[in-house]
């Protein structure tokens, strides 16, 4: 996850002091997401496009597409996940599954499910949980489920602030951060109330790289 380093020089900071997100909501309907995914057997793209995410958010609907077109399935998360989910749906060579928080040496931990379901128990990878973000705002602490890493709950504490260079619309624009790290994780989180997003996110030499927003009028743009 080379392409778009961000230092974490940034001296730590209060609770209180972390900036807050103060644009327009980086979800919302028409907006797309564009990430560079690494793994230890797979480096692609994805595009989440939002197409619903209710009055007030209490909702979210998104479509995925893979880097070859692959994928493109319409997933919905109810408030329960959005506002609690602690796993994460996995989204790999045209493949969209889920992960039980608990990886054994040797036994499986992916369980696949059809495309269209609503999730009220998992997040897709661009979003925390606003009880996450709640808990960092705080001070409290709190824990993230991994992706790799092989432990359930990994102890997490904010680090620092940032800001990540995103193309947005064609220009490149610093996107403010918040930087939270654990033994084998570091995130950098969106500090929205509403729509935690994470810029960037890194479990050993894997991870996910927000790189393009396009607005509801660029999103007909390919991403790769």
């Amino acid at each position: 996850m080379n392409s778009n380093p961000v230092s974490r020089s940034a001296k730590a900071r209060a609770a209180a002091d972390l900036p807050p997100w103060k644009g327009e909501p980086l979800v919302r309907r028409g907006q797309r997401l564009v990430y560079e995914m690494e793994d230890f057997d797979d480096a692609d793209g994805s595009a989440f496009l939002i197409r619903d995410t209710g009055a007030t958010g209490e909702r979210l609907s998104f479509e995925w597409i893979g880097a070859e077109g692959l994928g493109d399935s319409i997933l919905g998360l109810t408030t329960e996940a959005l506002e609690s989910a602690r796993t994460m749906l996995r989204f790999s060579q045209g493949s969209v599954s889920t992960y039980d928080g608990v990886q054994r040496s040797g036994a499986p931990f992916v369980h696949s499910r059809p495309p269209g379901k609503i999730f009220t128990d998992h997040l897709p990878p661009f979003l925390l949980c606003r009880d996450t973000l709640r808990a960092l705002r705080s001070g409290a602490p709190f824990t993230v489920v991994g992706e790799w890493v092989d432990d359930r709950e990994h102890p997490m504490q904010v680090v620092g602030i940032d800001a990540c260079p995103v193309i947005v619309d064609g220009k490149v624009r610093k996107i403010p951060v918040v930087v939270a790290q654990g033994k084998e994780i570091t995130l950098w989180i969106v500090n929205d109330e509403r729509w935690p997003i994470l810029v960037k996110r890194e479990e050993y030499d894997n991870g996910w790289l927000l790189t393009r927003i396009d607005s509801a009028q660029q999103s007909g743009a390919p991403f790769i």
